[in-house]
């Protein structure tokens, strides 16, 4: 009889542990920001899906109102979404995860600051599937094995964010110090506490708990009037932004004017 109550309070104590539960999680919109340069190998990026698809369960992703929404933008020389946050309105979860998990790798240069630019100019606005709620909290979660070829673009657009939207950022660095500078990391991310770093991309697997439960103690912003935005092609395909316009489809165009690149257009 005795046995059988220490096994029951073990069994307890697993599952308080592995659980995340829609009681202790703020629900959010997450985009993913991953890194698929030359330089992660195939075995090392299917680790860092896998890792991805843990956390969206642990911070509990689904397409209800009530649970997390999640997006995916890869970058490289380029970037581009794989899926928007309102992807669940139109296939399951389990498509959704195999949207990532079959993505062919594109290789290239490490450009983190075009993947950075989407977040901050259409990752979170209505268009692209995110909700503007006062309950919802909006996350970024940066995944890089390397150190980016223009850092201090990376560092300008990183300190935009911070300081000019609502938008949480977790930067996690896959090697040492060499291969992704802390600085880097740092830059990146919202405040020091929310920097990571593992040895290699098996060690995803030791942190992704502790991801799951700093993202779900994320608190919401509150919720500001929404200013939607929509990419008008030059050439190319939408996602890569050096190719397109970026254009308010209301508001004030001007003071986007300054974008390097970019025609302003009214709508």
């Amino acid at each position: 009889m005795k046995m059988n109550f220490n096994i029951a309070l073990a069994i307890l104590a697993l599952i308080s542990l592995s659980t995340v539960t829609t009681e202790t999680c703020n629900k959010a919109d997450v985009v993913f920001l991953l890194d698929e340069s030359s330089s992660i190998q195939p075995i090392p990026l299917s680790q860092i899906k896998q890792f991805v698809f843990d956390v969206m369960d642990g911070v509990n992703v689904g397409p209800g109102k009530d649970h997390s929404h999640v997006a995916v933008i890869m970058f490289s020389d380029m970037a581009q979404f794989l899926f928007r946050f309102n992807i669940l309105e139109s296939i399951s979860l389990n498509r959704t995860k195999g949207l990532l998990r079959n993505r062919p790798q594109r290789g290239g240069r490490t450009q983190t600051f075009r993947g950075l630019e989407l977040i901050k100019r259409v990752a979170f606005s209505k268009s692209y599937g995110a909700r503007n709620a006062s309950d919802v909290a909006k996350i970024a979660i940066v995944l890089t094995d390397g150190n980016s070829q223009l850092p201090n673009k990376t560092k300008e657009v990183a300190g935009k964010i911070r300081s000019e939207t609502n938008i949480h950022v977790f930067a996690i660095g896959v090697g040492n110090e060499t291969m992704i500078r802390q600085s880097e990391l740092e830059a990146i991310a919202t405040d020091k506490a929310s920097v990571y770093r593992v040895a290699d991309a098996a060690g995803l697997s030791k942190i992704k708990g502790t991801i799951s439960g700093a993202a779900c103690r994320v608190v919401p912003p509150p919720a500001e009037e929404d200013e939607d935005y929509q990419w008008v092609p030059t050439e190319g395909t939408p996602e890569e932004d050096e190719d397109y316009q970026w254009v308010p489809t209301e508001g004030t165009p001007e003071e986007y004017a300054s974008d390097e690149g970019a025609t302003i257009v009214e709508t």
